[in-house]
């Protein structure tokens, strides 16, 4: 389990570079329209004991022990990160998967 930290400038990029079709959606890190054959997913909660000011990106074990001790309301479920984010946070490349 890990904490995101959102790009301090997340809804200016996220209003200055929109998804365009259904083929992009934005970053979870940057804010940025990502293409989504180049992007990444990560499973996320938010809520959760220890990290209460963070969204966390989880494995899917920990998705399911998290359910298990009834956090499962905080489950974002999968959330795409672009694959310029992930070379900038390699910490989150065990969270993540290809869509």
């Amino acid at each position: 389990m890990i904490d995101i930290i959102r790009n301090i400038d997340f809804f200016t990029m996220s209003k200055k570079f929109p998804p365009k079709g259904d083929k992009e959606s934005p970053c979870m890190i940057c804010g940025r329209a990502a293409k989504m054959d180049t992007a990444y997913m990560m499973r996320v909660f938010c809520c959760v004991p220890g990290h209460p000011e963070h969204e966390v990106a989880v494995t899917d074990a920990e998705a399911e022990e998290l359910h298990r001790l009834g956090q499962g309301n905080g489950d974002l479920g999968g959330q795409l990160i672009g694959a310029n984010c992930l070379k900038k946070h390699p910490e989150l490349k065990p969270y993540v998967t290809k869509p």
